[in-house]
């Protein structure tokens, strides 16, 4: 990832600019490289901290483009680089090696989901196409969620036998209730934009195209708030997420034998 000046830079998955007060973070191609990448992933959490101490900034908005974060790059992911095949009840990888690539990867997100349930300013999601359990489960972490028509979470998880990780059985009842919650988990399933809009896990649902266009005309009226109301307001609604701390440390203990 080669940082051009404080906020802006590309590479080959991850694109940063900045228009006005906002702050736009797009994946470009797939999110588990950035997810299993240590330098990757740490330059991502410096230039998110950094963003977080610019006054002018009052939004941060990460989107992906289509087929950044679907089923076909976590396949690519369970089974290239882990070697787990679909149905084989992997939920306990004991090889050692594969083990540690698992847990940097869950460790990484869970990182994440903390960077941004931290930082001051207001964190939007913009979801487009196909998003699998773990991005599906760190969006939660965000304030507001825009989406496709396309859209589709996929609970891909149940496919090869392993936990939901990005923390999608702690945020998920908080949004559905436990009895949803525990169905939705446990199906090998899909929830397209309009259910995903019913159950309160996106705010709005947009076209397919000019997607990123048209979230940034809404962030737009959203980033004419004065900064305090913004900084209080979110911390206040996050006050509940202080346990979240603690849902890692037992995901760690009951899953990464």
């Amino acid at each position: 990832m080669s940082e051009i000046g404080n906020f802006i830079f590309e590479d080959d998955n991850v694109k940063s600019y900045i228009e006005k007060e906002i702050f736009i973070l797009k994946i470009k191609k797939n999110a588990f490289e950035i997810a299993t990448d240590l330098n990757e992933s740490n330059q991502l959490f410096r230039i998110l901290s950094s963003v977080d101490r610019e006054e002018k900034i009052k939004i941060v908005f990460l989107y992906n483009e289509t087929g950044s974060m679907d089923e076909e790059s976590y396949e690519s992911y369970l089974q290239h680089l882990l070697n787990i095949q679909p149905d084989n009840s992997a939920a306990f990888i004991n090889d050692i090696e594969k083990q540690t690539i698992r847990s940097r990867q869950i460790n990484i997100l869970n990182n994440f989901i903390q960077i941004v349930l931290n930082v001051k300013k207001l964190v939007v999601f913009g979801l487009q196409g196909c998003i699998v359990t773990p991005f599906f489960g760190a969006s939660l972490a965000g304030d507001i969620r825009f989406a496709t028509e396309d859209l589709l979470f996929s609970l891909a998880h149940t496919k090869y036998g392993i936990h939901p990780t990005g923390a999608l059985p702690f945020f998920l009842p908080k949004y559905v209730g436990m009895n949803r919650a525990q169905q939705i988990l446990f199906r090998d399933d899909k929830i397209k934009a309009t259910e995903a809009g019913d159950f309160g896990l996106v705010h709005q649902i947009f076209p397919v195209d000019n997607f990123p266009e048209r979230c940034l005309t809404e962030l737009s009226k959203l980033s004419e708030h004065q900064m305090n109301l913004i900084r209080t307001t979110r911390q206040l609604l996050n006050i509940h997420y202080k346990e979240i701390q603690y849902y890692f440390e037992q995901e760690s203990k009951i899953t990464l034998l």
